[in-house]
């Protein structure tokens, strides 16, 4: 015979165990992508002082030569 409490029960199990495991790799996910912009945004910084020291760039930016200057 079918136990209409034991269905209950384990359809809420399924519902609870999906639902927690959906939460999960939301954070993950979100981790990650605050993480790689976090990384990207460093690269990027660390890419610009680097070209700032080369008299060459910081020429040729003219008009955001101001830019170097804050970076470093």
């Amino acid at each position: 015979m079918l136990d209409l409490t034991q269905i209950f029960r384990n359809f809420t199990t399924w519902t609870t165990v999906t639902w927690v495991s959906t939460m999960l790799v939301a954070r993950v996910f979100d981790f990650h992508k605050a993480y790689t912009m976090i990384i990207d945004k460093l690269d990027k910084e660390k890419w610009l002082m680097e070209q700032c020291l080369s008299d060459e760039f910081y020429h040729r930016l003219a008009y955001h030569s101001d830019l170097c200057e804050v970076t470093k």
